[in-house]
């Protein structure tokens, strides 16, 4: 039995599972010998992969309110036409006034930085 689990995707695969049973019949006369070999395979269950995260949801949510929600800037600098890496980081660690979101995955901050990149 083989399962595989990853965070990131919120996905599990687990293999199919296959039973062998073999059971063997020997009669005193005539010499006779019976085999009997039954094989069973149960099917993996079927699972779907989490979407992916929503950039413009989670940057609606949580940087349109300094950011604007074109990107231009209400309260805080305009982050039009940043380099996707700058935004990651800057969404991670914080950059000058604006603060960190620690709370937000690998795999949001890589959205919100993809929404970003296209405004």
């Amino acid at each position: 039995d083989t399962t595989t689990t990853t965070a990131a995707a919120e996905t599990t695969t687990t293999a199919p599972e296959t039973t062998t049973t073999t059971s063997s019949t020997t009669t005193a006369a005539p010499e006779t010998t019976t085999t009997t070999t039954t094989t069973t395979t149960t099917a993996a269950p079927a699972t779907t992969a989490a979407p992916a995260p929503d950039g413009a949801v989670l940057y609606a949510s949580n940087c349109a309110s300094c950011h604007g929600a074109d990107g231009g800037g209400s309260s805080s600098i305009g982050i039009q036409g940043f380099p996707t890496a700058r935004t990651e980081a800057a969404t991670v660690n914080g950059l000058a006034r604006m603060p960190a979101f620690p709370d937000l995955s690998a795999q949001e901050v890589s959205a919100i930085a993809n929404h970003v990149n296209g405004l």
